[in-house]
């Protein structure tokens, strides 16, 4: 054998496995697997879901009705009958725009933080179910290029915001703490686990899943292209790093304005649901072909992944639907989700996480 090719041979093969030792990204190994069957508890859902909650026996659902405008739905946790429709869409009093896409619920009261009318709308869940409308509205200084908007205490919202591709925004921060009543910044936090520029204005321009504990001393985000999971700590004036994940990088084409998966692309977290001790996410972790993603009847997003807020894995659970948006009830011990079926038909389920194989 010749020398020199021999050694260049293994030279190679030597630089390769250095390179793959070195890198960061290392998928989690869960010491559990479980396989559930959901509980198909509504009808047909012809609306668009953008989260879940639990109050009481009912399940409050953010979402838009095409054909009601309405922006929120209330069902029967038991039965998953309809029991309030409403929040109507538009600009006057009461109203939302895309309140529906920002929400957060605490105790009895309902936000909506809408970007569009640049107002936080509080409505009162026991109201809607006695029939009548007890609201509040307060306006809020909403940051440029913020993509979430989240209650993070009292009289306090955290925003998500990323880096303009376009504009410059260097002087604004990814995180921010502000009082709701002033429009007073409290606190900037300023960090991204992804360093190139690039892939970082793209991959957090399509981040929406961010999950506040409900005692509001973490949050934690996740990606959606890749998997990346950050968790924070946060008080009244401080948010500090707790613990970043690089389970699956980032791999994508971009296009136009948008992302496109490619050979290399890795789906993360769909959605994200905070606990105060736990997170539950809707995961994937593994490639998959563009095929699968475009039919309805390939289970991408099935899987429900349970972790510490140190990242570390608790639990996988591997489901028969996919799933778009979660919530945990600990009275319980079920997990309840909007889900789709193989002809793409969504309907709210539950999970009985006492009854999993």
């Amino acid at each position: 054998m010749n020398m020199k090719v021999c050694m260049t041979s293994i030279t190679a093969a030597a630089a390769m496995l250095l390179s793959v030792s070195c890198s960061k990204y290392r998928a989690p190994k869960f010491p559990v697997e479980r396989d559930g069957r959901w509980e198909i508890i509504s009808g047909e859902l012809y609306v668009q879901v953008s989260d879940i909650w639990e109050y009481d026996s009912v399940l409050v659902v953010p979402s838009y009705d095409r054909q009601t405008k309405h922006e929120l739905g209330i069902y029967s946790k038991k039965t998953g009958r309809l029991l309030y429709s409403g929040i109507n869409y538009g600009n006057g009093p009461g109203e939302s725009l895309s309140g529906y896409r920002n929400t957060s619920l605490d105790g009895v009261m309902m936000s909506y933080y809408d970007f569009e009318k640049g107002r936080a709308l509080f409505v009162n869940v026991d109201s809607l179910m006695r029939g009548s409308y007890a609201y509040e509205e307060q306006s809020i200084e909403i940051p440029a290029e913020t993509r979430v908007m989240q209650n993070a205490g009292d009289n306090m919202i955290l925003y998500m915001s990323n880096r303009s591709e376009y504009a410059d925004t260097s002087s604004s921060k990814r995180f921010t703490l502000q009082e709701i009543s002033t429009g007073r910044t409290v606190l900037s936090y300023d960090y991204f686990p992804v360093e190139d520029d690039a892939v970082r204005y793209r991959l957090y321009n399509f981040t929406y899943s961010l999950a506040i504990s409900p005692d509001k001393s973490r949050f934690a985000v996740g990606t959606l292209w890749g998997a990346v999971l950050e968790t924070y700590s946060m008080g009244v004036d401080s948010i500090s790093r707790l613990y970043t994940g690089y389970f699956a990088e980032p791999e994508f084409d971009a296009v136009h304005l948008s992302l496109a998966e490619n050979e290399h692309t890795v789906f993360g977290f769909r959605d994200l649901y905070a606990e105060n001790d736990r997170l539950y996410a809707v995961y994937n972790g593994e490639h998959i072909s563009s095929a699968e993603v475009e039919r309805s009847s390939s289970l991408v997003f099935n899987d429900i992944a349970v972790l510490d807020w140190k990242g570390n894995p608790v639990e996988l659970i591997c489901t028969d639907y996919n799933i778009d948006h979660i919530c945990y009830s600990a009275r319980d011990n079920a997990v309840y989700a909007s889900v789709w079926d193989e002809d793409g038909v969504m309907y709210l389920a539950r999970l009985d996480l006492d009854r999993l194989d």
